[in-house]
C-alpha cells in the first residue's frame, strides 16, 4: 500500500526540525523530570550590542552629561528620568515592568562588565562569548559554554533553541535542538496517517545502521514529549500578558515548557536589533521600544511562573555594549562594557553588582567604558551554585572564575 502524502526518510527528519539535532541524540532513558536540586536556565541573549549605560544609567557619574551629550538620560525625579535603583543607578523608564522583580531582591544588574577580547565585530564577539573561550584561537571553540555544560547532564531533550538554527552556545550536546514552533513540532503531513507512516518510518530507519536507527528513535521520542503539551492552548498564570511579538511568543512557550517539567535544562531565547548606530533615542526612540519590549515579556514571565521560579533564573547578555560619546547620528557605535541582567529565585538581587571604572576620558578603554567584571564570572557562578555544573573547567577552559556573590 502506498501511504499519502509520500514522504521519505530525510524529508521526515527536516519536516519535523530536527535532523541536524536527531543526528546528535544518542539512545538515552526519558527524564520525566528536573534532576533534584537544579534550575532551570532561560537565556536571552541580545543580538546587536545593548547599551548599558541606557539601560541601567549611572547617573550619578559626574562625567555622564558632558560624555553623552544628547543622549544621558535625566535624573530620577526628572521628566523622563531614570527610575530609581540605588543613589548612583537608575532603570530606563521603558523598563518600569521590571522594577517589581528587583524591588523584591529577584532582579540583579551586572555592570561594567563583558568579554576581555576587544573586537568591535559582532560575529567575532558573540562566537567567542559564546564559545567560553574568548581568548583561544581563531572564534574560539567549536562547540558553546552552555553545549558543554548540558553534554555532562542527562535527558531526552536537556536543552533547545527558539529558532531554526542552533547557536554557537549550544552546538556540541546530545538532547539540544533548533525547535522555533514547539506546538508545530510534529510529524509532517495527513493526520490520518501519521501512526502508519510513522511504523514505516522507524523500519525503514532501523535498516539504516545504527546511528540512523537511533537518531530516528530520539526524534519520534521528542515528537512524543512535547506532544504532551498544549501549547497552542496554553494559557499563562497570574493574569500575565505577554507582548505580541515573537520574543513574547516565545518567553509564553518556554513557560508552559517549563511548567510541564519535560527534564528540559536550558533554553535560548534571542532578541534582535540592538545595533543603535542612528537615531537611538534615549526617552522614546528605537532602544525604549526594544526595552519595553523586553522589560514586558520578562515580567510576564516571572508573573506567570509565581513560585516556579525559584527554580528558574534568567541570563540577559549581549556581546558588547556601545561608545560613551554618541556619534553624528545621535546614534551609538560598538563598544565593550555593559550590562547583564539576572532574574530568579536564585538570583542575589535588589541592587547593582559593579566595579564601577568611572567615565571620565582617562578611566575609559579606548572610548569605551572599561569592563571590570568578566562575563564568565557570573555565568559559572550561576552554573555551579544554581544548575548542579561539576565540570566547570571544562565549560570554561583555561580561565578560573571568580564568584561575585550573584546567587543565593
Amino acid at each position: 500500500m502506498r501511504l499519502q502524502p509520500e514522504i521519505d526518510r530525510r524529508s521526515f527528519l527536516v519536516g519535523a526540525g530536527a535532523v541536524a539535532g536527531a543526528l546528535a541524540l544518542p539512545r538515552v532513558t526519558l527524564s520525566s523530570s528536573m534532576p533534584p536540586g537544579t534550575d532551570a536556565l532561560v537565556l536571552v541573549f541580545l543580538r546587536g550590542g545593548m547599551d548599558g549605560l541606557s539601560l541601567c544609567s549611572p547617573f550619578a557619574d559626574p562625567h555622564l552629561d558632558s560624555a553623552r551629550p544628547g543622549l544621558a538620560m535625566p535624573r530620577p525625579g526628572q521628566p523622563n528620568g531614570v527610575l530609581y535603583l540605588t543613589g548612583f543607578f537608575g532603570l530606563h523608564p521603558a523598563a518600569a515592568p521590571l522594577l517589581p522583580a528587583y524591588q523584591s531582591g529577584k532582579l540583579l544588574f551586572v555592570h561594567a562588565c563583558g568579554s576581555p577580547e576587544s573586537t568591535r565585530s559582532h560575529f567575532e564577539a558573540q562566537a567567542r562569548m559564546e564559545s567560553g573561550a574568548p581568548g583561544s584561537g581563531g572564534f574560539g571553540l567549536p562547540t558553546g559554554w552552555l553545549a558543554r555544560h548540558l553534554a555532562a547532564q542527562g535527558g531526552l531533550l536537556r536543552g533547545l533553541f527558539a529558532g531554526d538554527a542552533l547557536t554557537r552556545g549550544l552546538t556540541g550536546s546530545a538532547g539540544v535542538l533548533p525547535i522555533r514552533d514547539p506546538a508545530g513540532f510534529r510529524m509532517p503531513g495527513d493526520p490520518a496517517s501519521v501512526a502508519a507512516r510513522r511504523q514505516v518510518l522507524q523500519a525503514a530507519y532501523r535498516f539504516s545502521g545504527p546511528e540512523l536507527a537511533a537518531a530516528a528513535d530520539d526524534t519520534f521520542a521528542t515528537i512524543d514529549l512535547l506532544g504532551t503539551v498544549d501549547f497552542a492552548g496554553y494559557v499563562p498564570s497570574g493574569g500575565a500578558v505577554y507582548p505580541a511579538t515573537p520574543f513574547g511568543s516565545h518567553l509564553k512557550d518556554t513557560a508552559a515548557l517549563l511548567k510541564a517539567n519535560l527534564g528540559v535544562r536550558a533554553v535560548e531565547i534571542d532578541l534582535h536589533g540592538w545595533d543603535h548606530h542612528t537615531d537611538l533615542g534615549a526617552i522614546g526612540g528605537s532602544f525604549a521600544a526594544l526595552t519595553g519590549e523586553l522589560a514586558q515579556a520578562l515580567a510576564a514571565f516571572r508573573t506567570d511562573l509565581g513560585g516556579g521560579m525559584n527554580g528558574v533564573n534568567v541570563i540577559v547578555m549581549t556581546e558588547f555594549g556601545r561608545r560613551v560619546m554618541p556619534n553624528a547620528n545621535q546614534g551609538l557605535d560598538h563598544g565593550r562594557g555593559t550590562c547583564m541582567l539576572l532574574l530568579g529565585g536564585g538570583v542575589s538581587g535588589g541592587r547593582v553588582l559593579t566595579s564601577w571604572p568611572g567615565l571620565a576620558p582617562s578611566q575609559l578603554h579606548d572610548g569605551d567604558l572599561a569592563i571590570t567584571i568578566d562575563y564568565r564570572d557570573v555565568l559559572a557562578e550561576l552554573l555551579v551554585r544554581r544548575m548542579g555544573c561539576t565540570n566547570v573547567s571544562e565549560v570554561f577552559p583555561g580561565y578560573t572564575p571568580v564568584f561575585r556573590g550573584v546567587t543565593l
